[in-house]
């Protein structure tokens, strides 16, 4: 194979996933950035630059085909978000419990951190005191804690939440 057939390939099998979104603003989103509706025939993987089949347009320029896959990578992160893909009567499920709350972290953290106490935030210590502190993440049990007495401060203290039934 061709690496212009894999690219046409590829193509199609994006356009092909894309067409199982199960959430209209995102296929939406495809069909303006992504590939136009009708200019890949839905199902058809050949390889073959036929008449009617654009795929070719979409792989032969390298900048614009590694801007076609980013978009959709960046679809498929979407999806995931909002109502998966479907495929022959299955949606696909995320049955992972969503988080209520995310914290992150990020190197300007650190370098503030070391700059407090006047030491260069070089690529050397700021990879030192990430591997120092990623464990500071890992106990999550002051923040349980700390959860349980807003709760007591709450409904003992407060009496503000009561037993719903």
């Amino acid at each position: 194979m061709t690496k212009m057939e894999e690219r046409i390939l590829m193509v199609k099998a994006m356009e092909f996933i894309c067409r199982n979104i199960n959430h209209e603003g995102v296929f939406m989103g495809w069909l303006m950035c992504g590939v136009a509706d009708s200019d890949i025939k839905y199902g058809d993987f050949s390889t073959d630059k036929g008449e009617d089949d654009n795929a070719y347009q979409y792989a032969e320029d390298d900048d614009q085909f590694a801007e076609l896959m980013g978009y959709f990578l960046n679809k498929m992160v979407q999806v995931k978000e909002k109502g998966g893909l479907y495929c022959g009567g299955v949606v696909s499920k995320d049955d992972e419990e969503k988080p209520w709350y995310v914290e992150k972290w990020y190197e300007e953290d650190l370098k503030n951190a070391l700059e407090h106490y006047s030491i260069p935030a070089t690529e050397k210590n700021i990879a030192k005191l990430k591997k120092e502190c990623k464990h500071l993440f890992d106990d999550k049990t002051d923040r349980c804690n700390a959860i349980c007495h807003v709760v007591y401060d709450l409904c003992v203290v407060k009496g503000q939440m009561k037993e719903e039934n």
